[in-house]
């Protein structure tokens, strides 16, 4: 009686390990097939994605091809590459200008040289960094935002430049006014550039020359203050920015834009060696 009552209950356990299995088996395949079906529904939402992304890429395509390249490839890395060298050697031309302020500069306006050195090194290396950037970006989106800062960098310089001939050189009533003109007009010509951009072009390069020679009208009292060294340096800038200005006017022809950088690297360690030498040692 005791055996069959065992048989019964292995009977039973083995129809219970038998009908779990199947029950395992069958909530496996169900498993399975519902991966399927959402892999299947997710399928064509993965295509239109790939669709939309293929189209975009070729939007993209299509509207650096229709922006004219005012550059070859060669340019754009000579001239990324020489403004590049050029914000490095910027960057250093702060510290040296700090150091030659702290060091030599008289202690009643050591304030006013530290600062102003500061500020023109400052514009200086701003320039050389937009500029760097601008080259080195495709013609698309990004390449129009950073050509408007590579040309309010110019308008930057150039106040940066006027910064410490007005505050260390002239001071008083005239070095005060020509530096809230000078910023006056960079600040005017920064938001107009940024507002019209290319349309303004050759008015921004006709107000480049204009705003660097303005210095004319403050000449009499720099030449009777500033070391003769420095002078001879700050007219040698100003005068190879301005050959330069010819180069950059020819921009259209292969190269010539590239001539504008070094003329550019020219005018700026000249300026770099007045604002260094204007300190009398």
């Amino acid at each position: 009686m005791s055996e069959k009552i065992a048989n019964q209950v292995k009977e039973v356990k083995q129809s219970a390990k038998a009908e779990i299995s199947l029950i395992r088996e069958r909530a496996a395949r169900e498993i399975k097939a519902l991966k399927a079906a959402e892999y299947a529904a997710a399928r064509p939402a993965q295509a239109e994605k790939r669709a939309q992304n293929a189209a975009l890429r070729a939007e993209r395509k299509a509207a650096e091809a229709a922006i004219p390249k005012r550059y070859s490839i060669g340019e754009e890395i000579f001239n990324s590459v020489t403004h590049g060298i050029g914000a490095g050697l910027a960057a250093a031309a702060i510290v040296l200008l700090i150091v030659r302020a702290v060091v030599y500069a008289p202690d009643d306006g050591k304030g006013f040289y530290i600062t102003s050195f500061a500020v023109f090194g400052a514009s200086l290396f701003v320039l050389y960094l937009m500029s760097t950037l601008y080259h080195a970006l495709t013609p698309y989106g990004a390449k129009k935002v950073f050509a408007i800062f590579d040309h309010s960098s110019i308008y930057l310089l150039i106040a940066g430049t006027y910064t410490p001939f007005c505050l260390t050189v002239l001071r008083g009533t005239m070095g005060w006014v020509l530096f809230a003109v000078i910023w006056g007009l960079a600040v005017a010509g920064m938001t107009f550039y940024a507002i019209f951009g290319s349309r303004m072009r050759l008015l921004s390069a006709v107000t480049y020359v204009l705003m660097g020679w303005l210095v004319v009208v403050a000449f009499k009292p720099m030449s009777e203050t500033l070391p003769w060294l420095s002078l001879v340096l700050l007219i040698t800038g100003g005068v190879a920015y301005t050959v330069g200005c010819i180069f950059y006017a020819l921009k259209k022809i292969k190269w010539m834009h590239s001539v504008w950088h070094l003329f550019v690297i020219a005018g700026s360690a000249f300026h770099f060696f007045s604002v260094y030498y204007s300190i009398p040692v």
